[in-house]
């Protein structure tokens, strides 16, 4: 595994092409992971690279919090993605009876990608809430007081397996 940092993009891009063209002796069949801050900084480096190296071919392209969901066996299925999208939908619903139609529906795809991201990023956090410890950061209560309202409708978290895979050695 190769480590390339850089806050100057071409020199970022110069130093990729040279470790994915330089010779390797592992398993042709052996992917090369690009991991990347978020998919568009993955998009722009794909098309970098292969103007100048011709292709990409056996090459992921991929973001953090989605490695170690595949090397950890914690990706999220999606059946839990719905009932995480149901179980937010039905308690902001009854937090908000009186909010229109569009607002909601725009509220409730805003609050899912927020808990899909703590899911991945900070399940710490959302282990922490559970455990009725009280939250650090004042500006976050409400988002607490949200994850213990659908927590129950949600079954099995992956969270907790994530958090148990990290702490494994």
């Amino acid at each position: 595994m190769q480590y390339v940092y850089s806050n100057d993009l071409n020199t970022l891009v110069e130093t990729v092409a040279g470790v994915l063209s330089a010779e390797s002796f592992t398993s042709p069949l052996t992917p090369d992971w690009l991991i990347v801050p978020n998919q568009d900084t993955g998009r722009w480096l794909q098309l970098q690279l292969t103007d100048r190296l011709g292709c990409l071919a056996n090459t992921k392209t991929t973001t953090l919090s989605d490695f170690v969901q595949e090397i950890t066996g914690t990706k999220l299925s999606v059946q839990f993605e719905v009932r995480l999208y149901w179980a937010i939908a039905t308690v902001w619903q009854q937090k908000n009876p009186n909010l229109g139609h569009a607002d909601y529906l725009q509220q409730v795809k805003t609050l899912v990608e927020l808990f899909q991201r703590y899911l991945t990023d900070r399940p710490d956090w959302l282990s922490r809430w559970q455990s009725s410890a009280p939250s650090d950061i004042q500006k976050i209560k409400w988002q607490q007081s949200l994850w213990l309202d659908i927590h129950p409708l949600l079954g099995d978290a992956p969270h907790d397996a994530l958090l148990e895979s990290l702490s494994e050695k």
